[in-house]
C-alpha cells in the first residue's frame, strides 16, 4: 500500500541512527518497490519462477534464497539507472552486515548457508581478495575511513527519502501526526545543522570510534585564524599527510573540540591526551578536568532513546555550563573569555562563544520548570575564585563552581 511507504521511509531514517547498514538495504528496497510499482512483478512470483526453472542461489546452493534474490533486484535497479556508487555501497553494507569474514578460512564443517551465499555473491561482483580483506579489517580502519563510509550511507538515505517523498502524496499517508512529530524531531536533532549546534558523528561503527590515545594541536591557518585539532594516537612531531590521515576533528576552540569528542564517544576520562608544544596556557590537567565534567553533564546522547514525551513537549534547556578563561593567561584576574554550553530536552547541544551569550539565554534559564542546573568551569590558577565571583556578579544567575580535580 503506497499509503504506508512514506511512513516506512521515515521510519528507516530513524532506525538508521542506530543501525545504518540494515536501513540502507531496506530504504533501497522501498525506493525500488515504488519505482517499479506498476510494471514489476511481485518478488514472490519471481521466486516461484526461479524455483520452477531449477535455478540455484549464489554459491551453488540448491535452494533459492529470497534475500539474495531481493538483493539482486536492488542491484539490477541501480545498475540500470547508472548509479555505480550506490551499487558498491549496497554491496559493502550487505557484506559488513552479514559479517562472514571471508578472508578468514574456516573448517568445511563450519561453512554456514549464509557464508556460502555471501561467497557466491562476492564472486559474482568480482571482488578481489584485497577488497574483502579491507572490509574484514574494518576494526583497524582509521576514523577518517569509518566516517567516509558512514557519510555515503547517510547521504544515500537522505537522497532516497527525498526522491520518494517527491513521488508520494504527503496528505494521504497512514502515519499519525504524533508519530510524525516524534520521528521528525529525532531526525532534526540528528541531521540538522544550526548555528552553534554540536554535530553528531553520524557513524555506523560506534564500538570502533573510541580512541585510547589522542593528540591535540593548535594550528594557524593562512588567514591567521587559530584552530584546534584532535588526532588519534600519538602524533607529536608528525606533520604533513601522515598527520592529516590521523585527524579526528577541527574546531575554533579547544572547548568545542573536546566537547565534540566526548559527546561522540571518541574520548572519555580513560583516554590519554597528548598536548602539542604550542598549546599554552592549556595544560593536560585542564583537558582532563574538562573531559570529566563534560562526561557527567553532557554525556553522549542516543537520539532514539530520547523519551517520546520530551519530543512532544516544548523544548527546554536541560543543563548549562560556562567555561571561563580556558585559553587566557592564568595570571589574568578578570573574566576575559566565556564559552557557554547548553543541552536541550530534544537532545541537542550548543556551544556559544562570547560574554554576551548568557544574555540571550537568561529568559530560558530563568523560566524553565524545573530550572536547569548551571555550572561554571574555571581552570586552576591563583585567580580562580576572583574570576568566578566576577562572573557571578555579571551573570546575575546561580552557577555552581565545578571542582578542578
Amino acid at each position: 500500500d503506497t499509503k504506508e511507504l512514506f511512513g516506512a521511509a521515515i521510519w528507516q531514517l530513524g532506525k538508521a541512527i542506530d543501525s545504518p547498514f540494515k536501513s540502507v538495504l531496506k530504504m533501497a528496497k522501498l525506493e525500488v518497490f515504488l519505482e517499479n510499482l506498476e510494471q514489476e512483478q511481485p518478488l514472490c512470483n519471481l521466486l516461484k519462477k526461479r524455483v520452477h526453472h531449477g535455478d540455484e542461489a549464489p554459491g551453488n546452493v540448491a535452494n533459492i534464497d529470497p534475500y539474495a534474490l531481493m538483493f539482486d533486484q536492488l542491484l539490477s535497479h541501480y545498475q540500470a539507472v547508472n548509479e555505480p556508487e550506490t551499487v558498491l555501497l549496497l554491496q559493502q553494507c550487505l557484506y559488513i552486515k552479514c559479517n562472514c569474514q571471508l578472508s578468514q578460512p574456516v573448517a568445511e564443517s563450519d561453512i554456514t548457508f549464509k557464508r556460502r551465499i555471501i561467497a557466491g555473491l562476492v564472486k559474482q561482483w568480482g571482488w578481489t581478495k584485497s577488497q574483502i580483506r579491507h572490509l574484514d579489517n574494518s576494526h583497524n580502519w582509521s576514523l577518517t575511513e569509518l566516517v567516509e563510509l558512514s557519510r555515503k550511507i547517510h547521504r544515500f538515505l537522505i537522497y532516497c527519502y527525498r526522491r520518494m517523498s517527491s513521488q508520494l502524496q504527503m496528505d494521504n499517508q497512514s502515519v499519525s501526526r504524533e508519530d510524525m512529530a516524534v520521528l521528525g524531531r529525532r531526525l532534526d536533532t540528528f541531521y540538522s545543522k544550526k548555528e552553534h549546534k554540536l554535530e553528531f558523528l553520524r557513524i555506523g561503527f560506534d564500538d570502533k570510534v573510541f580512541c585510547p590515545v589522542i593528540t591535540i594541536k593548535q594550528h594557524r591557518r593562512k588567514n591567521g585564524q587559530q584552530v584546534w585539532a584532535a588526532y588519534y594516537d600519538d602524533q607529536l612531531g608528525v606533520l604533513g599527510k601522515n598527520q592529516e590521515k590521523a585527524r579526528i576533528s577541527v574546531a575554533e576552540s579547544p572547548v568545542r573540540l573536546i566537547l565534540w569528542c566526548v559527546c561522540n564517544r571518541v574520548i572519555d576520562i580513560s583516554t590519554t591526551v597528548l598536548l602539542d608544544y604550542d598549546t599554552d596556557p592549556v595544560t593536560d590537567s585542564d583537558i582532563h578536568a574538562l573531559i570529566k565534567h563534560f562526561g557527567k553533564i553532557f554525556g553522549p546522547v542516543r537520539v532514539n532513546a530520547i523519551p517520546r514525551e520530551a519530543l512532544l513537549s516544548p523544548m527546554q534547556i536541560k543543563a548549562c555550563m560556562a567555561v571561563v578563561n580556558f585559553t587566557s593567561s592564568r595570571l589574568k584576574p578578570t573574566v576575559d573569555e566565556v564559552t557557554v554550553i547548553y543541552t536541550t530536552t530534544w537532545g541537542e547541544t550548543y556551544v556559544v562563544p562570547g560574554k554576551e551569550s548568557l544574555d540571550k539565554l537568561w529568559f530560558e534559564l530563568q523560566e524553565s520548570v524545573p530550572r536547569p542546573p548551571c555550572y561554571i568551569f574555571v581552570p586552576e590558577s591563583s585567580q580562580r575564585k576572583r574570576i568566578y565571583q566576577a562572573f557571578i556578579d555579571a551573570a546575575e544567575q546561580d552557577f555552581e563552581l565545578l571542582n578542578y580535580w
